[in-house]
């Protein structure tokens, strides 16, 4: 198995990385991922929380999930020198697919990016399978609302502009990811329209974002 060991993000990771006040932030995890493997989606499967004290009042937090072997995220594919262009293409209908699927499952990915979407291997139809990665924080609701689903797909658009990886990415992928998250044309422009209009007004907070953490001393995670 892969464990995985929580660590503070943003801003408050230059105050105190680690330590939580309970177990049950790596808990709730574990018990989101388990319901939705029984829904049908592919996620890592959960096999192990350990929450260990330190110190009178903190707990240290970890998650173990079954290892798929020879795995790469997405970011180490984007990362190769010379990345198959088809295999690209494939993998970003893939990651269309599943964010589709996760969606119409009501879920809230809050950290949808590259290096969490695991490409293991090939499904039975010969397409590459994907995982779905890192649901700290997520949540499921009935009803995925309109709001929540754009912010996600904005937040990966905004991942795939804001780092180098992201420049191997083109209009085939972008056009292969959004044909498989929405067959509809009609909608699907929509829909491209809207994440770009999300992306372009969060903008200026992210840059003003990254300039307080370079001010503050903090290493990107």
């Amino acid at each position: 198995m892969v464990v995985r060991s929580y660590q503070r993000g943003g801003l408050l990771r230059g105050l105190r990385s680690r330590g939580f006040a309970g177990p049950e932030r790596a808990l709730a995890e574990a018990r989101l991922g388990q319901e939705l493997l029984e829904a049908g989606l592919q996620v890592a499967t959960p096999v192990l929380v350990r929450a260990r004290p330190i110190g009178s009042r903190r707990w240290d937090l970890e998650l173990g999930t079954v290892h798929a072997p020879n795995a790469q995220d997405l970011r180490q594919v984007l990362s190769e020198p010379a990345p198959d262009r088809l295999l690209l293409r494939a993998l970003a209908r893939a990651a269309g697919d599943l964010v589709r699927k996760a969606h119409a499952l009501g879920l809230d990915h809050v950290d949808l990016q590259p290096a969490n979407l695991l490409h293991a291997g090939t499904g039975p139809d010969g397409q590459p399978r994907l995982l779905l990665l890192d649901l700290d924080r997520c949540a499921r609701s009935a009803a995925l609302p309109e709001g929540v689903r754009l912010s996600n797909l904005a937040r990966l658009e905004r991942w795939l502009r804001g780092r180098s990886e992201g420049a191997v990415v083109g209009p085939r992928e972008r056009a292969a990811f959004l044909l498989a998250y929405e067959p509809d044309r009609k909608r699907r422009r929509a829909l491209a329209r809207a994440v770009a209009a999300r992306v372009r007004r969060r903008r200026m907070w992210q840059r003003a974002g990254r300039l307080l953490e370079r001010l503050l001393g903090l290493r990107r995670l």
